[in-house]
This record gives C-alpha cells, sequence and structure tokens, in this order.
C-alpha cells in the first residue's frame, strides 16, 4: 500500500478529483498548513491549503483535515501556520458537506482516524522534515521496506527499535540503507549499556559522558532519529545521576519533573525576561532553564515565574549562561503544560558565574538581604539569597562545563544547526515564529517609520533591511514605496526597548540583538523587542560586515526599482504573477466602503485566474473565477468613494497576493499616487478598452445571455443598497448572499446579560480562543500575557411593526465601535464606560431590565426606533447572519 513506500514517489490526486471521485488509497496530496486547533479526545484539526505540484496553481483549493489517533501520535502533530506538508491518502475518509465551510473552497472535510502517514517541513533555513507513519506497526513484517522483520531482532537494538515502531518520528532518514540504519542503532544500544553499567557519583556525573557521546563518532554522525534514541536512553542516566541529595534538599533534573509538587531545581539560563510590575502589584519575571535531561528534546528550556512582593532586587538576577539554584519552586500543570512557579517569600536562589567560578545575589543593590514575614518586618525572618555548599558548587561547576562545551559546539556549526539554542545573527528574510531558537534573533535594519501606539507601553517601528520575508503581508501605506513594501517588517518595541524607539528616526540604521519574531492577530509575523540591546549605527562604520551588507544590498534594489518601475507591463488578471506589479484596464462591478477588514473593490477584465476566490456578488454568479477583490489602502480608499460601478478604469501598479487577512488571493492598491484612471468606452485610439469590450462580448455569447449594461447595473447596485426600510420577515428570505439592508425596528434585548462581558480574547500564538475564567493561554504558558488579544462583540434582538424578530451582531469591526481601546471590560472599568457610552444610545432602558433580572424580577421597558441599517450574508444552508453597520433614531 502508498504507506509504506517513500511519500516522494506517490503520485498526487488533486482536491477536486478527491471530491468528484473520491480518494485513492495509492496516491497523496501535498500543501501547505493555514492553521491548526487541537480538538479533544485525541484530535488535532488544520486548515490545509493543497497545491499540485503537477497543476502549478491550476487546482489549488483549501479545505479542513482532521487527525484522530493515539495521544502519543497527536502530540508528535507539532504543525505551524506555512509548514509544508506531504500526506498519504491510505484509510482516508471523505466527508461530503451540504455547503462550502467558511475559508474553503470545497464543501469536504478529509478525516484521518485508521491511520496516518505524513511528512511536513517548519519554515527556516535548514529546517529538517517530520515524518510521522502510524500504519508502520501494522506493515513492518509485510513489508520490505526501512522497518526490520522480528527475525532480525538482537537484544541490542530491541529498546532501539521498540521506540522506534512507537513513535516513527524520522528526520529524511527514508532514503537510509537499513542495514545502515540498524548497524548505529546497535551501536548505540551498546554503548548505552556501557553507560548504564558505569558507576555515577558526584565526583564523577554524566555530564562530562553525555558531552563525549554528543561529540563522538565524528566519521559516521548519526542520522537525528538514531541520535534522539540514543539521548532517551542516556537522559535516564542522566536524570538518576542529577537527583542530588543534600541535607535539606532533593535536586530534581529539569527533565524528570512532575506536577504539584515543590522542587529544588538547577539549570542553565538560557532565557529571561525583565523584571515587571504584575496586575497584583507583585513584582515578577520568567527564566528558562535547560540540562542535559531536557536541552536535547526542550531546547526552549523549562519555564520557571518568579514572585516577590517587597523589593525587585529579591528577584533572581542571573546572567545568561549562569547556573541558577532556585528552592522552593512550586510545578504547576496547565492543561498539560509544565512550569514552575516561585512564589513571594518563599523562593530561594543563588546564581554561579562561570566566567568567575563564584555565586552571587545579582548587581550590588541597596534592598535588604532579609526582612521579618508580617506587618513591620516582624515575625520570622526570611531572606531569598541562598547560600549552596560544596555539593551545589561541584555540580555547577560540572553543568557549566557541559553548558560551554555546547556553545563551542554552537558557534563552529551555527550555519549547518540552526536548531541551537544559541541566538544568531539573521537576515528579516530568515526569521519567523518557528524558527530556532524558538523565533529569537539578532539583526541589522534601517528605520523606514515609527510612532507611538494606541496602547501607550508600545512603540510600533517598520524596518527593513532588504531582503523579503514571504510569510509577511507587506506594507501598503503613503509613506512606503510600493516597491519596497514587501521589504518591510513591523516591529514592536516594549518596555525599555519602546523608550529607546522614540528616538529612532527614519533612514538610521541600527543592529538589534534579541528580538523575537511573533505572529500577530491577523497571522502574519512580526518583531517583538522588550530589552535596551539597541545599538544605532553609522553609516560610514566599515568594520561591521552586517551594515555594509545591508548597505550592498540597498544599493541593488535601488538598482532593480529603477529598473522595475520601467518594467512594468501592461497584462490580463490570467497572465499576472504572484507579488509582481502591473498594470490592468478592467470594469468595477462593486465598491464595498463597509468591508469586515479594509476597503475593497470587485472588477473583472473577463479572463479567468483558478486561484480568484469566489466572489458573491448579487446577479454575478456567472462570472465566478473572473473576479478579483482589490484591497485598498492609504490615499486609495478615498478614490473608491467617486467610483462608478460598471465604468471602465485603468489600474496602475497592481499586484496579486494571497493574503492572509482576506484569506484568499486578491489584489493590493495602496500609495498616494493616483493609480486608478477612467476610461472612456468610446476611446477607439485605446486598445487596451477594446480589447476589454472585445473580451466582454465574446464572454455574453459563450454564455447566452446578455448582462444589463453599464448604467443599469450602476442602477441596480443603488437600489439595492438604498431601500428603503423592509421587513424583517422579506430580509430573512431574501436570496442576496451578501447584501446590505435598512430596517425600522425597536431593541428589545441584548446579549450579554452584562455589558462587562461583550468581548472575547484569543492567543495570537496558538490561534485560539482562551476561556474567560483564564487571563491567559494554558497551551503555550503565556504567563506575561503577551499574545493575549481582546475583541469585542456583544448582540441586539429587534422586532418590527409585524414583530418579527432578528439577531444583529455588532461585533468588534463594526463602525460603532471605531477607535475604542481593546481591553478586557471585566478589569478595566474606563473601557467598559467608553463601550457603554457608544451603545448606550441603543440599548437604553434595556439596562434596567436586566438589573431587574439578576435581582429575580421581570420589567417591561419602552425603546426607541430606529432605523437600523445592517448587512447580511450566508453562514450555513439557508441559515444568514447579521451585522450592524450604523443606526439612525427615528424618534422625535
Amino acid at each position: 500500500m502508498g504507506s509504506s513506500l517513500n511519500l516522494e514517489d506517490l503520485l498526487e490526486q488533486s482536491p477536486k478529483d478527491i471530491f468528484q471521485q473520491g480518494a485513492s488509497e495509492e496516491r497523496c496530496i501535498s500543501g501547505r498548513f493555514k492553521m491548526s486547533w487541537n480538538q479533544p479526545n485525541n484530535k488535532i484539526e488544520v486548515l490545509a491549503s493543497v497545491s499540485p505540484s503537477n497543476l502549478k496553481g491550476r487546482d489549488d483549493h483549501t479545505f479542513k483535515i482532521c487527525f484522530q489517533s493515539d495521544a502519543e501520535y497527536i502530540k508528535m502533530l507539532d504543525f505551524a501556520p506555512n509548514d509544508e506538508f506531504r500526506l498519504s491518502l491510505k484509510g482516508v475518509e471523505v466527508k461530503k458537506l451540504p455547503d462550502i465551510p467558511k475559508l474553503s473552497t470545497l464543501p469536504m472535510h478529509l478525516v484521518f482516524s485508521k491511520g496516518l502517514h505524513i511528512s511536513w517541513k517548519r519554515q527556516g533555513p535548514n529546517e529538517a522534515r517530520k515524518t510521522i507513519n502510524t500504519w508502520s506497526s501494522n506493515d513492518a513484517q509485510a513489508s520490505d521496506s526501512w522497518f526490520f522483520s522480528r527475525d532480525e531482532n538482537d537484544d541490542a537494538s530491541s529498546v532501539s527499535r521498540h521506540k522506534r515502531n512507537q513513535s516513527e518520528v524520522e528526520q529524511d532518514e527514508l532514503q537510509e540503507n537499513p542495514r545502515e540504519v540498524k548497524k548505529r542503532q546497535r551501536m548505540d544500544a551498546k554503548r548505552m549499556k556501557k553507560i548504564a553499567n558505569t558507576p555515577l557519583s558526584i565526583s564523577n556525573p554524566v555530564l562530562s559522558t553525555v558531552v563525549e557521546s554528543r561529540a563522538s563518532s565524528s566519521e559516521a554522525k548519526p542520522k537525528e532519529t538514531d541520535r534522539s534514541i540514543a539521548i532517551q536512553n542516556a537522559n535516564a542516566q542522566i536524570l538518576h545521576a542529577s537527583l542530588l541529595r543534600s541535607d535539606t534538599d532533593i535536586y530534581t533534573a529539569l527533565g524528570n519533573i512532575e506536577g504539584e509538587r515543590t522542587v529544588t531545581l538547577i539549570g542553565v539560563v538560557v532565557q529571561m525576561s525583565s523584571p515587571k510590575m504584575s496586575n497584583s502589584g507583585d513584582w515578577m519575571r520568567y527564566l528558562d532553564l535547560v540540562d542535559p535531561s531536557n536541552y536535547y528534546t526542550h531546547r526552549s528550556g523549562f519555564k520557571v515565574n518568579c514572585f516577590t512582593k517587597r523589593h525587585k532586587e529579591w528577584l533572581p538576577h542571573p546572567e545568561e549562561g549562569d547556573v541558577l539554584v532556585l528552592r522552593n519552586v512550586k510545578i504547576k500543570n496547565y492543561h498539560g503544560s509544565l512550569s514552575g512557579v516561585g512564589y513571594a517569600d518563599k523562593i530561594q536562589w543563588a546564581a554561579f558565574s562561570p566566567t568567575n567560578g563564584v555565586f552571587h545575589h545579582g548587581p550590588p543593590n541597596s534592598a535588604p538581604k532579609d526582612s521579618g514575614l508580617g506587618d513591620g518586618d516582624s515575625g520570622g525572618i526570611f531572606s531569598p539569597f541562598w547560600q549552596p555548599g560544596p555539593l551545589q558548587t561541584t555540580h555547577c561547576v560540572k553543568l557549566s562545563d557541559w553548558w560551554r562545551n555546547l556553545a563551542t559546539q554552537a558557534h563552529t556549526t551555527a550555519k549547518s544547526n540552526p536548531g541551537s539554542k544559541r541566538r544568531i545573527h539573521r537576515l528579516i528574510s530568515e526569521t519567523g515564529p518557528t524558527v530556532p531558537p524558538d523565533g529569537y534573533f539578532d539583526c541589522t535594519v534601517e528605520v523606514l517609520k515609527g510612532y507611538r501606539n494606541s496602547n501607550d507601553t508600545v512603540y510600533t517601528v517598520y524596518v527593513t533591511d532588504y531582503t523579503r520575508n514571504e510569510q509577511m503581508s507587506g506594507v501598503q501605506s503613503a509613506w512606503c514605496p510600493p516597491l519596497l513594501s514587501d521589504f518591510v517588517a513591523q516591529f514592536e518595541m516594549w518596555d525599555e526597548a519602546a523608550v529607546v524607539a522614540e528616538s529612532m528616526r527614519p533612514g538610521e540604521y541600527y543592529s538589534i540583538k534579541n528580538a523575537r519574531m511573533m505572529t500577530n492577530g491577523n497571522g502574519y509575523p512580526e518583531g517583538k523587542v522588550r530589552e535596551n540591546k539597541i545599538v544605532k549605527l553609522a553609516e560610514g562604520d566599515t568594520v561591521n560586515p552586517q551594515l555594509q551588507a545591508l548597505l550592498e544590498r540597498k544599493r541593488q534594489w535601488e538598482v532593480k526599482k529603477r529598473t522595475a518601475e520601467s518594467d512594468i507591463r501592461h497584462q490580463l488578471i490570467q497572465d499576472v504573477e504572484e507579488g509582481k506589479f502591473f498594470h490592468c484596464t478592467v470594469e468595477v462591478l462593486h465598491v464595498d466602503l463597509v468591508s469586515k477588514n479594509r476597503p475593497c473593490i470587485y472588477v473583472t477584465d473577463y479572463t479567468p485566474n483558478p486561484r480568484l476566490a469566489s466572489a458573491s456578488l448579487p446577479g454575478l454568479r456567472a462570472l465566478q473565477g473572473r473576479i478579483v477583490k482589490i484591497v485598498l489602502s492609504g490615499e486609495q480608499q478615498e478614490m473608491a468613494k467617486v467610483l462608478s460601478t460598471g465604468s471602465y478604469y485603468c489600474i496602475r501598479k497592481l499586484r496579486m497576493k494571497h493574503s492572509s487577512l482576506e484569506d484568499h488571493f486578491c489584489g493590493l492598491l495602496g500609495g498616494t499616487e493616483k493609480l486608478v484612471i477612467q476610461l472612456s468606452a468610446n476611446n477607439l485610439a485605446n486598445e487596451n478598452i477594446n480589447g476589454l469590450l472585445r473580451r466582454r462580448e465574446t464572454w455574453q455569447r459563450h454564455l447566452g445571455q446578455i448582462l444589463p449594461d453599464e448604467r443599469e447595473v450602476g442602477l441596480l447596485r443603488a437600489r439595492e443598497a438604498n431601500q428603503s426600510f423592509r421587513l424583517i420577515k422579506d430580509v430573512i428570505s431574501a436570496d442576496s448572499h451578501l447584501a446590505r439592508y435598512s430596517v425600522r425596528a425597536r431593541p428589545v434585548d441584548f446579549y450579554p446579560l452584562d455589558l462587562q462581558d461583550a468581548f472575547y480574547q484569543r492567543c495570537t500564538r496558538c490561534n485560539i480562543e482562551i476561556p474567560k475564567t483564564a487571563k491567559a493561554c494554558f497551551k503555550c504558558s503565556d504567563f506575561e500575557h503577551e499574545h493575549v488579544q481582546y475583541f469585542y462583540q456583544l448582540y441586539l434582538l429587534v422586532k418590527d411593526q409585524d414583530d418579527s424578530e432578528l439577531i444583529v451582531s455588532i461585533d468588534d469591526q463594526c463602525p460603532l465601535l471605531k477607535q475604542l481601546k481593546r481591553s478586557c471590560l471585566q478589569e478595566d472599568r474606563t473601557a467598559l464606560r467608553q463601550i457603554r457610552d457608544r451603545v448606550e444610545p441603543i440599548i437604553g432602558k434595556l439596562t434596567m431590565m436586566h438589573d431587574a433580572l439578576k435581582a429575580g424580577k421581570r420589567i417591561k421597558v419602552d425603546t426607541a426606533l430606529f432605523c437600523f441599517d445592517i448587512e447580511g450574508w450566508r453562514v450555513a444552508g439557508s441559515r444568514k447572519a447579521f451585522r450592524l453597520i450604523e443606526y439612525k433614531s427615528l424618534d422625535s
């Protein structure tokens, strides 16, 4: 069957063929993941864009794929947005749906519950491809592949092979000779058996042995799977050896931590935040620690959040690379994710400096070394500063030696081994939220623009190093030249970095260290910087190689810019290339100034492009596949207000891209230039307008129908947009997929019952909604709340003169809520007052009715009569949803 073969050898099946003819188990699909989310009962669902390589974009489709398997396999599916994948169709169940779901282009789901054979590759330089094949345990004995038969087992390699058949996680190992793989496994098992039989003591810990085992075998470097098997066996010994015991403490290895216990930890500090004040008024910071028991499997480290109520200096103040001893750490289990918490007046610490060879308690300061735990410093004396003994000193020396050896190896192999925890200098094009280590990087950039965010603690800076990151959205703004937009990165500067950013001016060059690329609320990468590790560079600095490389790229870009501007050609929609600028002649079909995301226009030149998404415009269903949605920004938004539906225009410097915000292939138009020029249909000298009219006439004849002329199309749109007050029952039964209506009605109720609950929160890193009972995402242990984004949402129930009722959404994009600070309404009284002021004219006395309900009473209130301007669209089957655009009181 297909799963016993190399996935690269399988033929691909197109999504449309799967939907129409059913899936062929001997074939596969390939594409990119757009988003993924965990579900209960060991399930993962992904939204995938499937792009058959042999069809080159002619059959791209987006749909949902569901994976259900044992928990051990599900945990291995660490998918991230934009990961490339290849998936065998063996055992797939094709579920056909009555309607095309939102964000999908085909009415189907694929479900894998019987087995799974998939490979995927994360974005980033030299990222390895991962493969999982759960069919292997059933197929291994019957297939002549890279699995071993039971007769070939020997005692030394049985453990390694058992691990292999359990997880079957590979790093480009499929093409290897099975005999060579088996030989290496046998050697690793013998080496681990030898380690296991070696007496272990604190004077001769296993730390040094592990370093030697990682550095050995230079003549035949094992593949990642074999190395991880050897490391797993070695870690069992590491855990045993590092359970140090003193008269007062038992030291738990970081890879052996269990939940809901109080432990003492020793580890190397690989990352830490700056101290800051929490919402409760405590000082806090987090630290990430590694030791040999967790480094090889979780290089981001084990996170410990430390708190103190008294003095900021009482928090741990190590340097990166110091070995930190933490006593009285409480282990917490947040939905399966373990982390440590050092509570105020309980945690004690000491940091070992490898450079000086001694313990320290941070920089010199004036904070007291101890204090009474009661009011007025009465009661028992507590000090957060602990004094380790010889046993801990010896272990810290060994641990720092181990880390120094790793750092030496990382320095010599940084380019070939980007998975190292060591942060390195990267180009913007090489960065990403999933690029090791955990998205952190150093960079050299030119500043283009900066401004103070609506959140006073954040300063936004746009920068470039003249390299292009395919995952970023680009910038469509008046200050940015169109040809530079794809080379721009957005950085959010916090804390100390925000102070420095205010002095950064356009045209200046900076070195930024310890930046981190994260995913913003729109699904695009953006940089985040907290620390003052920012240095201004002089353009004449000939010693700095990164700056000189940036200046050379800038010179090359300027040459290409001059050439590209003269090379922009007039093209048909069917011939455009993604990301490249072009001119086109089109007919305007619809102007949308109240889009949920940004104002846009819909146009056509009557040529088809298979990447165009379905546009549900009334009366234009036959033009599907020929309608281009153009998203407007900058001065082009004002231009749209004077466009005439049904008229012809030349659009200059347009480009087509896949937009994550719009979630489909669309046009982008921005800047301050006049890029939209109206054309006359009577201009016989203009070949572009003549060609458009010929294609329009040919398309009409081929279709066998004549569309209304331009004036009739314009009148049709005007009548639809300006219909006077319609009854609610007529609005609900209207056939239009997307339309705007006006209804005369009174609000009779609203949801939620309490206005302070009219919000929801999402984790921008995991792309999941966070329950209101939590303040941050448990999945990614976001203790600093840096990935929390707030949205407003409430619903009106309105009733018209016929007593028909309609639910109308006031969503986060509603014009009524524009320019309001988004915040947790349950905690931010100012934000609650602001949103109450906005909706009070509508809900009025309904709040009195809700207050009575809370008291167990029912009262009747009279409300005002309004004209509600609403937008309706079809969500599933015949069901429709409606959102508020604007309102007007009709009461005198």
